[in-house]
Parts: structure tokens; sequence; C-alpha cells
């Protein structure tokens, strides 16, 4: 998914982490802070790169430098070194930091947005090496499909108490036109 996608996903799921937790929104997230940790695993693996090809300096050839982006990518895309560093921040403050959930939900998303051919998500690294096989997040329709879903999600957690509260703000015919745009948006997979 593209790193601007993935810091809105952070944000909303801080916000709803906040909104609609069992203590009536006691529990403190930062939405903000939620959705910089939802960029953090492509910071770490293509900002080096970026450097690199920004400056014109290579350390060795470029087999090098792309192992080091490779292994970089596993380190930031691993549920094993994100759950490391959530328990071990959850000991160094007392409590859980629940902003880092940003970054879980990068891996998530990553799992099923990432085909094989391009940048799989090596989740359970360094036990395994194993990947799945996704949806490529490039699609036109599922670009479409994905900021829908934001959009919604930005609109539902706006002002109201629940989602059945925000879905039911929605007049008639703006859920009509949010429905055929969606039913449009899914003719991209069938072609």
């Amino acid at each position: 998914m593209d790193i601007f996608a993935h810091s809105l996903w952070g944000a909303i799921l801080g916000k709803a982490v906040h909104r609609f937790s069992p203590k009536g929104g006691m529990i403190k997230i930062s939405p903000w802070w939620t959705g910089a940790w939802a960029i953090f695993p492509d910071l770490l693996a293509f900002v080096p790169l970026a450097l690199v090809i920004a400056t014109g300096f290579i350390f060795g050839d470029i087999e090098e430098v792309r192992h080091i982006i490779s292994s970089l990518y596993s380190l930031g895309h691993s549920l094993v070194t994100w759950l490391v560093i959530f328990l071990l921040t959850w000991i160094i403050f007392r409590a859980p930091r629940l902003e880092l959930l940003g970054w879980l939900s990068h891996i998530v998303i990553d799992i099923f947005t990432h085909p094989i051919g391009h940048y799989p998500t090596p989740f359970l690294w360094p036990i395994s090496n194993v990947v799945f096989d996704g949806t490529r997040w490039a699609v036109p329709g599922f670009m479409v499909i994905n900021y829908l879903l934001i959009l919604s999600a930005l609109y539902f957690l706006r002002d109201h108490k629940n989602i059945r509260e925000g879905f039911h703000a929605i007049s008639t015919p703006r859920k009509i036109f949010i429905g055929l745009l969606f039913l449009s948006s899914l003719t991209a997979f069938i072609r």
C-alpha cells in the first residue's frame, strides 16, 4: 500500500481505539503518532535507498545496497520485530505504547497487498521467510476502494459515537453514489 494510505489507516486506527475504547474513550493514544508509526517500516527500508540514489554514493556494488535494503525491509515488516519492540517499550514505559499499533497495521496491511513478485512481506522474519501472495495495491480499482474506505472511516470517526450513527447520517443519494463508485471500482479486478 502507498505510504500516504498507510499513514491515514494508522491515524484512523488510533482515533478508533481512542473513540471506541471500553473505558469510554479514556485510552490515551495519539492518532498523529499512530499514523507516523504506520509509515515507519517503509521509511526504515527506503530512506537509505533514496539517500544512496540522491547522493550517487554507493557502498560497493548495487547488489550490496539491495541486500541492505532487503534486510531493513524484512526487519521493519516483521511481526516478530514489532512484538519485541512493543514489549520492550511496554517494559521501559511501564505501559503499552499503543501508537505502535500503527506499525502493526502497516505489517498486516502489507501482508495482503504485496504479491510475491513485488516486495512480499516476510511477516515472520527472522523465524521464517514465509510470505503471502497478496493483491497488488497499485491496481487502480484497489486504490479507489482503499481511498473510499479511508474517506468513509474518516467520516464515521468525525463526530459520531458509533458506526451505526455515522451510517445513518449519510443521506440516501450519497449512499447510492458511494455504492455505485464501489461497484464501478470492482470492474478493475474483473479485467
